[in-house]
C-alpha cells in the first residue's frame, strides 16, 4: 500500500496544479526615475481596455510615435524607444500609473507603405 500523503506524491500533485495568478492587489511596479516607482498597467489590462474601447491616443515625447494607451494611465511606455512619457492634456480624474503604449495597426501599416502610396 502507498501512503497518499507521501512527500513524492505531494510534490507531484503540486506540480500538476495550475499556476497561481497574482492577486489584483499585487500590482507590478516600474521605476521611472531613480527611486520613483509607478504602477504598471500590463498586457492583460491593455488587452481588456482595447477590447472594451477604453483607450486614448497620445504621443511619445521622446520619439514622437503616435500611440494608443489604456485610458486610466497618466504615463505611457513607448514600444518604439522604450521611454516613459507623461500623457498630456488629461484631467485629475485619471487614476495614474504607466500604460503599455501600442501602435495602432492602421498607422503602423501606413508608416510601412512607400510615400507615394500614402493618402
Amino acid at each position: 500500500t502507498s501512503d497518499v500523503s507521501s512527500p513524492d506524491r505531494r510534490h507531484r500533485d503540486q506540480n500538476l496544479r495550475a499556476p497561481q495568478q497574482p492577486s489584483p492587489t499585487s500590482r507590478k511596479m516600474i521605476e521611472v526615475l531613480p527611486g520613483v516607482e509607478l504602477e504598471l498597467h500590463g498586457s492583460h489590462d491593455t488587452n481588456d481596455a482595447i477590447r472594451m474601447g477604453l483607450t486614448r491616443s497620445t504621443t511619445c515625447l521622446e520619439c514622437s510615435a503616435s500611440l494608443g494607451v489604456i485610458d486610466c494611465a497618466r504615463h505611457v511606455l513607448c514600444p518604439c524607444c522604450r521611454s516613459v512619457s507623461p500623457i498630456l492634456g488629461i484631467g485629475s480624474e485619471v487614476k495614474g500609473g504607466v500604460g503599455l503604449g501600442f501602435v495602432v495597426q492602421e498607422e503602423a501599416a501606413a508608416a510601412r507603405r512607400p510615400t507615394w502610396q500614402r493618402r
